[in-house]
């Protein structure tokens, strides 16, 4: 006998709660196996908690919620810095998973809530007009 059990849901973590729950008997051996794990670029890699852009001492970007390539991060902070003379480069190296930022401006990634951790990058101080490579996640 087989059951399969579909979960789907919003968020990035997906749980279920069964009543009255599965019983399994205890004379049998059991497996259970992952059909399939369908998405579209949905689950979010930036959320509260991990969503802002710590730039020139006091400034901060705040990047909304989403599912982000580092192309769209790039993009977003390029245009959320479009009034300023700041300019930034954020480019992946996909045979390496390795990215890069040059800015022209002082990048703090030692905020508890920076973008940082999630681009690979360890909680520290980048240096305006100066090339950092780091592992992309």
């Amino acid at each position: 006998m087989s059951n399969t059990y579909t979960l789907t849901g919003y968020t990035s973590e997906l749980s279920a709660n069964y009543h009255p729950p599965i019983d399994l008997d205890r004379r049998y051996g059991y497996s259970l196996g992952l059909i399939g794990f369908h998405t579209y670029h949905t689950i979010a890699n930036v959320v509260e908690g991990n969503n802002k852009f710590y730039y020139n001492k006091d400034k901060i970007i705040t990047i909304p919620i989403g599912a982000y390539e580092i192309a769209d991060m790039e993009e977003y902070i390029k245009n959320a810095l479009s009034t300023s003379n700041d300019i930034i480069s954020l480019k992946p190296n996909n045979q390496t998973s390795k990215c890069e930022i040059k800015s022209t401006m002082e990048i703090d990634f030692r905020h508890e809530d920076s973008i940082g951790r999630m681009l690979g990058f360890s909680e520290r101080l980048l240096e305006a007009n100066k090339s950092t490579l780091r592992i992309c996640r």
